[in-house]
């Protein structure tokens, strides 16, 4: 199962990607979020059945897990069909970033180990973490622009090849993988 949120579409099609490489189901975070709470689209609590992955993908806002991912995870509700208590499932994210994410994942950690929902499966932290770099859409602070065309070309065939690694290593719960380009400026 995997929970995604996309802002411009560059997160949609690396957590498109996941599912179809994994043959597992996309939930997108945002659709559920704006749901009234009285007619979720979605049938909750989530139900991972065993041996299914848990993941997470979303791009990275000011250096941190977008404010509407973190309140969905702290408010998901989630059960694991396993055989044994002592099975949890493999748990990892994909974050997607213009350049750097600095320390996010230690902010979706947190924001894990807060989930009494996550919590009651064993599940305090991503078992594996990637950062996949995209064109630059963040344009919020001055001097910060999107990438030039030849720049945004070079991004896009760069990812497209290092998504297919994260595909391979995710299908094969490659577990202790933090390939992440968190750069100078936590």
């Amino acid at each position: 199962m995997i929970f995604y949120f996309s802002g411009t579409g560059n997160t949609k099609w690396a957590a498109s990607r996941l599912a179809a490489a994994t043959h597992e189901d996309l939930i997108n975070i945002a659709q559920y979020m704006r749901a009234d709470e009285s007619s979720h689209q979605i049938a909750e609590p989530f139900i991972l059945k065993e041996n299914e992955r848990l993941g997470f993908v979303f791009p990275v806002h000011g250096w941190r897990v977008p404010r509407l991912v973190r309140e969905f995870i702290k408010k998901m509700q989630i059960q694991y069909e396993a055989s044994s208590k002592s099975n949890r499932p493999f748990v990892y994210c994909v974050c997607t970033a213009g350049d750097s994410i600095g320390l996010t994942i230690d902010n979706l950690n947190e924001t894990i180990a807060a989930s009494p929902s996550l919590s009651s499966l064993g599940i305090e932290n991503v078992d594996s973490s990637y950062s996949l770099i995209m064109p630059e859409s963040y344009v919020g602070l001055p001097l910060m622009d999107v990438d030039p065309n030849e720049k945004e070309i070079r991004k896009k065939e760069e990812a497209a090849q290092e998504l297919a690694v994260i595909c391979e290593e995710i299908f094969n719960r490659k577990e202790q993988v933090n390939r992440l380009v968190k750069g100078p400026i936590p």
